[in-house]
């Protein structure tokens, strides 16, 4: 059948298919039927529609079905492509203003086609853009999505993915537990590179990695490797306009919908905790110039009523700089491990160094983060303490704060000063009382 008379047989619908397919690469039935007929009328039966114009699909030799093990994918047919490039009004070229050259304004159906021992990556990769997609009906932001072949935005780097929204650039990366950990080593060496070439210089918004671990019943085992390889390779480079978060795809797809609708949600509430106990309470963001251009969230310090000035007690002023860890970002812990720049910084100016206090929503985040730290040796590092939103509320400020040894003592303090030290429990006894990590 002729590209003319297929066309008029297509509606809004079928376009719409061949568009999806077109631009995911390759689909399953499963991820055709969400992106396009989950929400049509159940009493019309939509799997039967689904399959009806698939199958008239293959017919019109627009699309083909491939059984790739695991899966049945479906991917358009040279005719396909043209039908796309007819609707979608594609050019049949473009000037590449980067590059200087003039190349295709489109792919042909072979450059889309994906290599046997790639597909299970590619369908997985797919499969968190359709939950994205699920999940923001309710949301309702704009955003536009590149997948790795059709990626222009950037040139020196090419993530998998890229979820773009008008504040940040979320750069998908699908881990199948595959790639050894000097694999890995490459990639974030590459991403290394990238934050030190001119693009990444002018970019124009925030980034956040989001490593996706798929393909694993042990997720954390593998999280941890990951996370290994970035400290080796990364972390010095991870700042408030890089990050990164490494998670399984259900607890990333709830890390961008608190980073979407709610991103300060968790700060606030331990800035509200700290104005509860007299502190008076600054932007981070404005401190900058004194901690190195590091950017912590809070800083926060009890005043002397008569002089104005940062009161003292037991001979250390009652001046600190806080954190969270909610959804375990990078950023927090490249700054543990880097503080002493930071305070390097900050004493050649003011004269002297300042506590760096992480705040955990309860003792199981505090125990992730005891875990994360121990996979990048940044346990025990000087001026860094910990406390909870419940003991900095409830307890006087001395007794909330916590210093966590490298050999895993966990220690509170019986003095302003946080030079005496008392014994609360070990890493050990704590990971037994919660049942380990999460």
């Amino acid at each position: 059948m002729k590209k003319e008379e297929i066309l008029k047989r297509l509606d809004e619908k079928d376009i719409a298919i061949l568009h999806s397919i077109y631009t995911l690469r390759c689909l399953t039935f499963n991820q055709i039927f969400a992106l396009h007929f989950e929400d049509g009328d159940k009493y019309k039966k939509p799997e039967r529609q689904c399959s009806r114009k698939l199958n008239d699909f293959i017919s019109y030799e627009i699309l083909e079905k491939n059984d790739e093990g695991r899966f049945e994918i479906y991917q358009l047919t040279t005719l396909g492509v043209n039908l796309v490039r007819s609707t979608q009004k594609l050019p049949p070229n473009i000037f590449d203003i980067e590059n200087r050259v003039v190349k295709r304004g489109y792919f042909r159906a072979y450059e889309l086609k994906i290599q046997p021992r790639f597909v299970n990556h590619q369908i997985h990769l797919n499969q968190f853009l359709i939950d994205f997609i699920e999940m923001n009906k309710e949301l309702g932001l704009k955003f536009r999505y590149y997948d790795e072949k059709f990626t222009s935005k950037y040139v020196n780097i090419r993530p998998d993915g890229i979820i773009s929204t008008p504040e940040i650039d979320f750069f998908l990366e699908e881990d199948m537990s595959t790639e050894s950990l000097k694999q890995l080593d490459e990639k974030f060496r590459n991403y290394w590179n990238f934050i030190n070439s001119s693009e990444y210089k002018f970019k124009d918004k925030k980034i956040i990695m989001l490593f996706i671990c798929d393909n694993t019943n042990i997720p954390q085992t593998r999280i941890d490797l990951v996370n290994l390889s970035i400290s080796n390779n990364l972390l010095d480079k991870i700042d408030e306009t890089f990050d990164i978060y490494v998670n399984t795809r259900e607890n990333l797809l709830q890390i961008m919908r608190e980073l979407l609708t709610r991103p300060n949600e968790y700060k606030d509430k331990i800035i509200n905790v700290l104005e509860y106990r007299g502190f008076r309470v600054t932007k981070g963001e404005l401190l900058r110039p004194l901690f190195n251009d590091y950017h912590f969230d809070i800083y926060a310090r009890l005043i002397e009523e008569k002089s104005g000035e940062v009161l003292r007690k037991d001979g250390r002023l009652q001046e600190f700089i806080f954190d969270g860890y909610n959804n375990r970002p990078f950023y927090t812990l490249s700054k543990i491990v880097y503080l002493s720049k930071a305070n390097i910084a900050y004493k050649e100016k003011l004269g002297r160094e300042i506590l760096y206090i992480i705040c955990l929503k309860d003792e199981r985040e505090l125990l992730d983060l005891i875990h994360d730290l121990k996979v990048i040796n940044g346990l025990g590092m000087s001026n860094v303490y910990y406390t909870c939103l419940s003991r900095l509320r409830d307890l006087p400020f001395n007794e909330a704060i916590f210093y966590v040894s490298a050999t895993g003592a966990i220690q509170n303090f019986t003095d302003f000063a946080f030079s005496k030290r008392q014994f609360l429990t070990s890493i050990d006894e704590l990971e037994e009382a919660l049942g380990g990590i999460k």
